[in-house]
């Protein structure tokens, strides 16, 4: 296709479309073409939107991030994203807050309360931690009381604990290392 081709289809595309859109040429042409067009569009009296709006685009690919959560476009300096009211964590920023989440789940799953405690959440942690002992002197009266044959339902529910406790400590890290829970 010759040149006075190509600018023949550009001048038609341009006319078929509003003079607010960028047309499908310009966009994939880059500069040169916008400059064509905006020329054309200049010469013909009509306003330069496609060029402003090109500009605009690149100004603001700049200056935008996407939400790490929702997916909303923020500004690149929100710490906090206005649609969804996450925290903005940059990816592999090692901050010192960031909590490893597989130790924190080992830590609960040995001594319930303990992974929370790891992740900063001492009420949290304090909380789980009764709750387990006081299971555990329950357990231990009844288990006394019916001379041991208890222990066959305090075994595997002492195991389900364990487990629960192990996985809220894990869950917990992980949605403070995403920013989705402030520790203090």
């Amino acid at each position: 296709m010759s040149e006075d081709e190509r600018e023949d289809d550009r001048d038609q595309t341009a006319a078929e479309t509003s003079d607010d859109a960028v047309t499908e040429d310009d966009r994939n042409a880059g500069g040169a073409a916008s400059a064509t067009g905006a020329a054309e569009s200049a010469a013909d009296g009509s306003s330069t939107a496609s060029t402003g709006a090109s500009s605009a685009a690149s100004d603001a690919v700049g200056d935008t991030k996407y939400c790490t959560d929702c997916g909303a476009e923020i500004s690149r300096d929100a710490e906090i994203c206005p649609e969804c009211g996450v925290r903005q964590v940059a990816p592999g920023s090692g901050s010192s807050d960031e909590k490893e989440s597989g130790v924190s789940a080992v830590l609960s799953f040995l001594l319930p309360g303990v992974g929370q405690l790891y992740n900063g959440q001492v009420s949290r942690g304090a909380i789980v931690f009764v709750g387990w002992m006081v299971w555990e002197f329950v357990a231990f009266v009844v288990t006394t009381l019916t001379l041991g044959i208890f222990f066959l339902v305090w075994a595997p529910v002492e195991l389900f604990v364990h487990v629960v406790a192990a996985y809220d400590a894990y869950d917990q890290a992980e949605k403070i290392n995403a920013g989705r829970i402030v520790v203090d």
